[in-house]
């Protein structure tokens, strides 16, 4: 008995403790039936610009509620259990323990519901009906979508309830055009997750290697996302054969700041690329500069991306960084490729050249059989014989010749 109360008070506290360690439960519902083609859209918002939980005192006290409704939920199984199984002292001793505390969950994780009828119908009553399903769900907040057709627009309005109804946003947009209201989503879930507290910094575009310092701290590489509840913020951007740019960013909870990251190449002197091969084509940064042995360029902005083609020969991709120097050679591996018509050509041409020189010395030794038979006796036999045999020779020699000119 004693055994099994305290697997019951392990069970209980394991229980609670498990569920105190979950993330902030929020769904994500449609209202209406075309509000189901804004599911994917909120959610990717809120999955990149609401992805942690801002405390509050008003989430803190819910958190407490929710895990306070937990214990007792799981205190009133173990009681059961107890009954059931009529252990009558174990039940006496078993005391629902107050909670201490109950850490905040930091992360945030969102259910898309799609639109239902029944559903629709009871969320939109609104008040204690709304609450009621929160504590049903085990839900910590709810995200509510509807459309509903203005006109020729859509009438677009998305609330959230935790402690009490809030309206995001409530949008007109020309009949369809969902994609218009990215922005508006991005900036509610925002708005959301951080209780209002946080602006976000994003950085679109610029090279791959971009560096970002914000305040000087330097950011990992690829992080491009950023969220602050400063309202300035001192932002560098660097990257390999670019010049530098450090600006100063203003900042206002609950919205996004974009800041292009495009950076101006370093520009070099002129430069000159040589072929060994011969006449090439030349591509840079994919534009085609011609056909010709050697190419000048001016006022060259690096990195640069060097493409070398020539019939019949495998293509050279460079990059040219800054210190290549002011001319730069390049050679052809000499290397054709499977698929080039030159190399077929040529296949061809040798093909024939071997059937021609089998045919001739088989015409010879035919001659020479012949005239050597008896009953065939002929003066037209020796000189078939030596014109067949000479024409052979001849096309041998070619054959060799045109065999030894692969080696080159």
């Amino acid at each position: 008995m004693a055994r099994r109360l305290a697997l019951w008070a392990l069970l209980l506290t394991t229980w609670i403790g498990v569920l105190g360690a979950e993330d902030w439960r929020v769904a994500i519902v449609s209202l209406t039936p075309k509000a189901d083609l804004l599911l994917p859209i909120a959610s990717e918002s809120a999955g990149r610009f609401a992805p942690r939980l801002t405390a509050t005192d008003e989430r803190q006290a819910h958190y407490r509620e929710r895990l306070g409704r937990e214990a007792d939920a799981a205190y009133d199984k173990a009681r059961a259990r107890l009954y059931a199984g009529g252990e009558t002292d174990a039940l006496r001793q078993l005391k629902r323990e107050e909670m201490e505390g109950g850490q905040l969950p930091t992360l945030i994780t969102y259910t898309p519901i799609p639109y239902e009828e029944a559903l629709s119908t009871l969320l939109s009553s609104g008040g204690e009906v709304v609450e009621w399903y929160l504590r049903h769900e085990g839900l910590d907040g709810l995200i509510t979508l509807s459309v509903e057709e203005v006109d020729v627009f859509d009438r677009v309005v998305c609330t959230v309830f935790e402690e009490e109804e809030m309206r995001m946003f409530d949008r007109l947009v020309e009949r369809g055009s969902y994609h218009l209201l990215t922005d508006a989503f991005n900036e509610a879930m925002l708005f959301y997750g951080s209780a209002g507290r946080a602006a976000a910094l994003l950085v679109e575009g610029g090279p791959p290697s971009l560096r970002i310092l914000l305040d000087g701290e330097e950011q990992a590489m690829g992080e491009r996302l950023f969220f602050t509840e400063g309202t300035e913020i001192l932002l560098s951007l660097s990257a390999p054969y670019h010049h530098s740019l450090t600006t100063t960013v203003s900042l206002e909870a609950g919205r996004i700041v974009t800041v292009d990251g495009t950076l101006e190449s370093e520009e070099g002197g002129p430069v000159t690329l040589t072929s060994r091969s011969g006449a090439v084509n030349w591509f840079v940064d994919g534009v085609f500069h011609g056909n010709t042995i050697s190419l000048g360029l001016d006022h060259v902005r690096y990195p640069l991306s060097i493409l070398v083609t020539k019939e019949g020969f495998a293509a050279q991709q460079i990059a040219l960084s800054a210190g290549a120097g002011s001319e730069v050679m390049i050679t052809m591996e000499g290397e054709l490729t499977r698929s080039s018509p030159l190399l077929e050509r040529e296949q061809e041409d040798f093909y024939k050249a071997l059937r021609s020189t089998i045919l001739l010395f088989g015409a010879y030794v035919a001659t020479h059989a012949i005239g050597n038979t008896v009953g065939f006796e002929s003066e037209f036999w020796p000189v078939a014989q030596m014109a067949s045999g000479a024409v052979a020779i001849v096309n041998l020699v070619a054959f060799a010749a045109q065999l030894a000119a692969y080696g080159r």
